[in-house]
């Protein structure tokens, strides 16, 4: 083990990355992305792009989504804010922006949120998104399902208000809209940044050598072998086969679903038995709130489409595969603006240098450890 974690410390060079010298994702390539870390999937990024132009249609709200390995010796929340506001996330004078960070070696993410936006999400609102959906995820080395989950529970909060009104305006009966499943493609470890703002080497050679490491400890770490807590003999690991007669029903619903794989390692001595539980990266089922088990199908339809003169309306469905837990919620679409926030704010020096509209924030929103 040890030798493996300093193979991985060789390989992997750390890259200290100051606030000046992220790569801005609207400046270099039209995306709200800028994924320095290499720890996103290409096809989610995609989704989520088109996702958060719509909000931007909608009301003009920005969000953007920053990794890096470090903060250069900086406090990740001040580094947060520093970025923010050196961005200028949001529009002017409506300060309506987010940035999301994620600090991998840290082990910590952030979401700061622009002065005006703040009133809509709270502070109390971005540290349940972070500790309800965003850590569990993070805790299985999901990284990129826990960005997922943060983007879209921040877009829950903020897609449907209206920025000139006094309280906040529910967009929805459930906090946390499921979109389309993102299914992982070819290219999920494509870099999602400018590569001319890095060297070569740390845009070729860095990502495959994480990407190798990564996947050798994961794969280190569950065959490694593994000693009888009772009479410390060497256990043994049953096959696919033989260790369904070891799980409950609802973990062989998770197993045929392909939403998470079990390992049972048995002492063939003493009968001590140990059941281990690996989520898949990417799946279509969430936790069930009945059973607790990942057999939860979700489905969104649209019921009634936005106009520019009122609301839409769409229906959710949760179904369990296992307990047959139901249930049917509606929400609301926003209604679709008739200019873009881009034009009201083409006039601020800040979106004419940095892509986005000129927000500030003073340092609200919540962070969280792993």
């Amino acid at each position: 083990m040890r030798r493996l974690l300093i193979w991985l410390f060789l390989i992997c060079p750390v890259i200290a990355m100051p606030v000046e010298q992220v790569p801005n994702p609207l400046v270099a390539h039209n995306s709200w992305f800028s994924d320095t870390a290499g720890v996103l999937n290409a096809n989610s990024m995609k989704v989520l792009n088109r996702e958060i132009d719509a909000m931007e249609f909608g009301n003009g709200t920005q969000l953007t989504v920053v990794t890096v390995a470090n903060t250069a010796g900086d406090d990740p929340k001040a580094y947060a804010t520093r970025l923010f506001n050196h961005w200028g996330v949001g529009e002017d004078g409506v300060n309506n922006g987010v940035l999301i960070l994620l600090v991998t070696e840290a082990r910590r993410i952030e979401i700061e949120v622009g002065d005006g936006a703040n009133r809509f999400l709270t502070d109390a609102e971005c540290s349940d998104i972070l500790q309800s959906r965003v850590v569990p995820r993070f805790k299985e080395g999901d990284y990129n399902g826990g960005v997922v989950q943060a983007v879209r529970g921040v877009i829950s909060d903020l897609r449907g208000v209206d920025y000139q009104a006094s309280a906040p305006i529910e967009a929805s009966t459930d906090r946390f809209p499921v979109a389309d499943p993102v299914v992982a493609t070819s290219d999920d470890n494509d870099a999602m940044y400018d590569s001319s703002n890095l060297p070569a080497w740390a845009t070729g050679g860095l990502g495959l050598s994480l990407l190798m490491g990564v996947l050798g400890l994961r794969r280190h770490l569950r065959n490694r072998p593994r000693a009888c807590p009772g009479c410390r003999i060497a256990m043994s690991r049953l096959d696919e086969q033989a260790d369904d007669a070891h799980l409950d029903d609802g973990q062989r619903r998770e197993e045929s679903l392909g939403s998470v794989d079990y390992d049972v390692w048995v002492c063939r001595q003493c009968d001590e038995k140990n059941i281990i539980s690996y989520a898949k990266w990417f799946s279509a089922f969430s936790a069930c709130r009945s059973c607790g088990y990942k057999a939860l199908e979700t489905t969104s339809t649209t019921l009634r489409s936005a106009t520019t003169s009122s609301e839409g309306e769409g229906r959710r469905d949760e179904n369990c595969r296992h307990c047959k837990y139901k249930r049917t919620s509606t929400y609301s679409i926003a209604r679709i603006q008739e200019s873009t926030s881009s034009s009201s704010s083409s006039s601020s020096s800040s979106s004419s240098s940095s892509g986005f509209g000129g927000g500030s924030s003073s340092g609200g929103g919540s962070g969280a450890s792993w």
